[in-house]
């Protein structure tokens, strides 16, 4: 997403992919009820989306990594101050709960009352409401 321009320094392009990704999951995630101050897993996040947003689960391009990569851009992991877009991350190699195969398992946090959500240490201290049931398939 780098460019050149003509005065030879980076400009950083965001793709209308990337722009729809992250409004689509504020919206999401601001805006149900059992998404809102919690942690969710990354295949939560992708398949909620994917049911919401048709002409978004129509994208070819629209995968889970190139949602992490969208959102993890915009994410905070920082704990110790508030991010401006509300938006907390963190991941972990551990069993994916939707598939049970060991990856890098992404999680989100979208603060919808500015407070910071405590820092989980491990992906057993997340407990995605919707990991494992079929509400998110």
């Amino acid at each position: 997403d780098r460019r050149y321009s003509h005065l030879g320094r980076f400009v950083t392009m965001v793709s209308e992919l990337k722009v729809t990704i992250r409004k689509c999951a504020d919206t999401l995630m601001s805006g149900i009820g059992e998404m809102k101050d919690t942690w969710l897993t990354d295949e939560t996040v992708f398949r909620q989306l994917r049911i919401l947003y048709p002409a978004l689960a129509r994208d070819e391009k629209f995968k889970r990594r190139s949602m992490n990569k969208a959102l993890s851009e915009v994410a905070s992991d920082s704990f110790s101050i508030e991010s401006p877009t509300q938006l907390y991350k963190v991941f972990f190699d551990t069993l994916c709960p939707y598939d049970n195969k060991r990856r890098k398992v992404s999680y989100y946090y979208r603060s919808t009352n500015g407070a910071i959500p405590k820092a989980p240490t491990e992906a057993s201290d997340i407990a995605d409401p919707y990991a494992g049931s079929h509400r998110a398939r």
